[in-house]
């Protein structure tokens, strides 16, 4: 805490730093997600999902296999999106079976490994163009975008798109790229399912986790019984700027 007892700005240089946080002391009702992005960014995004999305595994709600219970593997949400979602909070709100494990894996640390390893395949996975999609009864959303987004000027990374569920017909590729990337491509997915780059945890009631949705993958273990998922997301300008802005008032003030 400041010196006023609030808590925002450490919880905001955290996510900065670290790419996720938990906020516990959460309240069980869906609203209480949508404060906590409002509290985080200002804003609500609304997507294809809605303000707020509800995971309840009793039906295919929307075109999306993480409405029913199989396990996911780590992925970054909002692959299809020109600009997809900067942060995204979820609150497990009810479960009443096994299983639902949460995973959460660096990408940024990933992608540095892939590098160290394997410049050629990191510099593949920088340039291919893929067709991310979501085809829904509403909405079709298709954009071809790499899987790793490489500032022009500064070449650092700055964002990883990251959903094998998400990705369309390769023909645009020859052959020979087509191969090429294949290999680039289960090189960093073997990086990103080493045990030590994945982080096992289980969300209970009360318990929000934020994450960087440009850094951090996440994902679950196959759930059974009923579990209900409440999250939103918020624009990364939104968040920027806002943590930006506190952290500029902070410093001018000590």
């Amino acid at each position: 805490k400041n010196e006023t007892g609030n808590v925002l700005p450490s919880l905001l240089e955290n996510l900065y730093r670290f790419g996720f946080i938990f906020v516990d002391g959460t309240p069980l009702d869906d609203e209480s997600v949508f404060k906590l992005c409002e509290l985080i960014g200002g804003f609500v995004l609304q997507t294809v999902f809605g303000r707020l999305y509800v995971l309840g595994n009793t039906g295919l709600t929307h075109a999306d296999i993480a409405y029913f219970n199989p396990a996911l593997n780590g992925h970054t949400g909002h692959a299809y999106f020109a600009t997809p979602a900067g942060l995204q909070a979820m609150h497990v709100t009810h479960h009443d079976g096994t299983g639902g494990l949460s995973l959460l894996v660096d990408g940024f640390k990933a992608a540095k490994d892939l590098y160290k390893e394997d410049p050629e395949a990191y510099e593949i996975l920088t340039n291919t163009q893929l067709p991310f999609e979501y085809i829904g009864k509403e909405h079709v959303i298709h954009h071809f975008r790499p899987i790793l987004e490489v500032d022009p000027i500064r070449k650092e990374l700055i964002q990883l798109r990251y959903n094998n569920t998400r990705v369309g017909h390769l023909v645009h590729l020859s052959y020979e790229e087509m191969e090429r990337f294949y290999d680039a491509i289960r090189l960093f997915g073997s990086i990103l399912r080493r045990e030590e780059n994945e982080l096992w945890f289980k969300l209970t009631p009360g318990r929000v986790i934020v994450m960087d949705n440009r850094r951090v993958l996440h994902g679950r273990s196959e759930v059974t019984g009923f579990r209900k998922l409440v999250g939103g997301y918020v624009s990364m300008d939104d968040y920027i700027g806002r943590w930006r802005a506190m952290k500029s008032h902070t410093e001018n003030k000590s």
